[in-house]
């Protein structure tokens, strides 16, 4: 009977828990629930807390909905899983320069945190002797959560268009802009309303003084355009 395939061993059970943690396979709500039950004092499940404490701690006092909570527990423990039970990774893109991208799109204060993950991660597992190949995929990995953190609790950039004064192109112009800009991530954008707070206004000509305007030169100009996703992005790191 020891040779059936019938017959599991304490490695095969490992074997399949391992990789059932790591890669994705039941959803996030079926992981929640799992993740209440099991041991607290796993290995990963030290590290998951450690992990998920330290980011939502350097984002206070703002904080996730409890969805969105779920969402990144969910990520981080599987990318946990992943590199304390796997050795290697097939990887498609070039490591080092998706980490350098990373990092400016995280700018100082986040990629400081990175590091402190990193720290982190190592102490909480000693016993795993990775090496730095791992450890540089596994801050890629927790850059991505970050990333995900990020556009969970960006404040949009409201942006308002008000092209009252070219009335016979308005429609066609205002059509123009928002497809151009409409693929910035954290904006929202529309037709100018009076009375609504806006952090931007477009428009050809000065309509208040307290708001923040941006004048275009021309119809249509790729200039303008440039020089309005560098204003937005401007924004979007003054208002988060």
């Amino acid at each position: 009977l020891s040779r059936t395939a019938a017959e599991l061993n304490v490695y095969e059970t490992m074997m399949f828990y391992s990789f059932f943690v790591s890669f994705s396979i039941v959803d996030e709500e079926i992981f929640y629930q799992y993740d209440l039950t099991r041991s607290k004092k796993l290995p990963t499940a030290v590290l998951d807390t450690y992990i998920r404490e330290t980011m939502l701690w350097h984002y206070r006092p703002r904080r996730l909905k409890i969805k969105e909570e779920k969402a990144v527990g969910y990520q981080i423990s599987q990318i946990n899983n992943e590199w304390f039970f796997f050795v290697g990774k097939i990887e498609v893109y070039e490591r080092d320069r998706l980490l350098e991208q990373q990092q400016k799109m995280l700018g100082h204060s986040l990629t400081q945190l990175l590091a402190k993950l990193q720290e982190t991660a190592v102490q909480q597992l000693p016993r795993k002797r990775a090496e730095d190949s791992e450890l540089s995929y596994l801050m890629i990995q927790y850059a991505n959560v970050l990333l995900m953190i990020d556009f969970y609790i960006a404040k949009p950039v409201v942006i308002g268009i008000d092209l009252e004064s070219l009335p016979i192109y308005r429609i066609a112009f205002q059509q123009y802009l928002i497809r151009e800009l409409r693929g910035i991530g954290g904006i929202e954008i529309g037709s100018y309303e009076e009375g609504k707070e806006y952090d931007l206004v477009i428009t050809f000509c000065q309509r208040n003084k307290k708001q923040c305007e941006y004048y275009l030169s021309e119809f249509a100009s790729p200039y303008d355009i440039i020089r309005l996703k560098r204003r937005i992005e401007t924004l979007k790191k003054e208002k988060n």
